[in-house]
């Protein structure tokens, strides 16, 4: 069974991922056609001070704006990640990420139906949306827990402020 720490992070994941295919995709593309996919490890390490800097600044731009940025810090790490995990073998993952994303495709419009059916269909009867459901044991003692999509929201602000708390800790002691 999953750790809580390890239940947390794919919360946190799934937010990523949100961001990733409803955010930045959009407005920048995909691999291995976007611009971040030319960048650098530095690039990429000025990018994620950038945005530690902000959020450590308590700049203007709202709450939602520091969510957002902690969901970029996420991305760009895991760029950063690949980057300095496979610097020799950069070929390589492409080949790989183009392969996956070939396979995703074909599987894709089946996904998506099933997914859609699944989303419109998990409304409340207080006409909350759930959006997550966790199962938890085995089939002779299993637990469903439904998470409704504001409960999502304030857990993804709690992880996200637990984050500027480690950011502002570490800068106090670093």
């Amino acid at each position: 069974m999953a750790s809580h720490r390890a239940k947390l992070w794919n919360l946190f994941s799934s937010a990523v991922t949100m961001h990733i295919e409803r955010y930045t995709l959009p407005q920048y593309g995909d691999f291995p056609n976007d611009a971040l996919t030319s960048y650098d490890s530095d690039i990429i390490i000025n990018m994620l001070n950038k945005y530690i800097t902000r959020l450590k600044n308590e700049n203007m731009r709202g709450e939602r704006e520091k969510l957002r940025d902690c969901l970029k810090i996420a991305h760009f790490s895991s760029e950063l990640w690949y980057k300095l995990h496979n610097e020799s073998d950069e070929e390589q993952l492409r080949e790989l990420a183009l392969t996956s994303h070939h396979q995703e495709m074909r599987d894709t419009k089946e996904k998506q139906q099933q997914r859609e059916e699944k989303y419109n269909n998990n409304i409340r009867e207080d006409g909350e949306r759930e959006i997550l459901t966790i199962k938890i044991g085995n089939d002779n003692s299993q637990i469903e827990i439904h998470i409704p999509d504001t409960t999502i929201e304030n857990m993804i602000k709690k992880l996200t402020n637990s984050i500027i708390s480690i950011v502002k800790g570490v800068k106090r002691n670093g």
